[in-house]
């Protein structure tokens, strides 16, 4: 039986809509047999803390679908994640062309961009499945952690259409 991979999934402290979308998945990961961390908000929002680092060490993946540039603390997991994974490829940060987040330090996470308009949430599953193939072997670890990937692109951009403009 193939292990099921252990997903973080981080967000940016000051954005109601990706703490939501974080939430959300954290629960349908949980109830589909998956094990998702999310970062340890409530003790620190502003730096890095040792229960948010324990979260990224027990974790396979680390994933983020920001609204906003990173913030500070963002990124800092972002540092801590690729010095544990030492694999960008594991560490993907999903965001919609449309908002035009400008993105530091490229070089430590593979970004997947789609724009909301455009592209269908299974061309943007698509791209990822490319990425998730080219490091995972397991055709049932990557079809099950598609299936949670593909719920929060459907989430994501579901959230794009109707917001208010």
């Amino acid at each position: 039986m193939d292990k099921t991979p252990t997903i973080f999934i981080s967000y940016n402290p000051k954005s109601e809509e990706e703490q939501t979308l974080a939430v959300r998945l954290h629960s349908i990961g949980a109830v589909s047999g998956f094990k998702v961390f999310l970062p340890d908000r409530y003790n620190s929002d502003k730096s890095l803390d040792f229960e948010t680092k324990n979260r990224i060490d027990e974790s396979d993946f680390f994933i983020i679908f920001p609204t906003m540039s990173l913030s500070k603390i963002v990124q800092e997991e972002i540092d801590y994640a690729f010095k544990r994974f030492k694999d960008k490829s594991k560490i993907l940060v999903i965001d919609d062309q449309l908002r035009g987040i400008k993105i530091k330090k490229s070089h430590l996470f593979t970004k997947i961009s789609f724009n909301s308009e455009t592209e269908s949430i299974d061309e943007a599953t698509r791209k990822v499945l490319e990425i998730i193939k080219s490091i995972e072997s397991s055709k049932s670890t990557v079809n099950g952690f598609l299936a949670l990937l593909g719920i929060g692109l459907g989430l994501f951009i579901l959230s794009e259409i109707f917001k208010e403009k």
